[in-house]
């Protein structure tokens, strides 16, 4: 099944970036980026292209020119948060539990 995400990064004052995008083969990792310059939290919901929510899903964000990476699990809304994330290129995963 294939899904759409979006991406959006927001320091504690408030500025932010974002990025729109698809998944468009399934089992495929996608490697997006996301520039964003201070340290900050990214925060969004998982699903798929129909739009049903993918529960409990591994959420790895980070970045491989620092070599930090953060790990969380969506809850079963979908939703998910991780915070303290370095400057630079961002790099977003999200595996489904099942």
């Amino acid at each position: 099944m294939t899904g759409t995400y979006n991406l959006r990064a927001v320091d504690e004052n408030g500025k932010s970036t974002h990025v729109d995008g698809a998944v468009r083969l399934t089992g495929v990792v996608e490697t997006v980026n996301l520039v964003y310059l201070g340290r900050g939290s990214a925060e969004g919901r998982v699903t798929y292209d129909n739009g049903e929510v993918v529960p409990n899903a591994k959420v790895v964000v980070g970045s491989s020119l620092f070599n930090q990476f953060r790990t969380t699990t969506a809850g079963a809304d979908g939703r998910y948060r991780v915070t303290d994330l370095p400057v630079g290129p961002l790099t977003f995963s999200a595996t489904d539990a099942e």
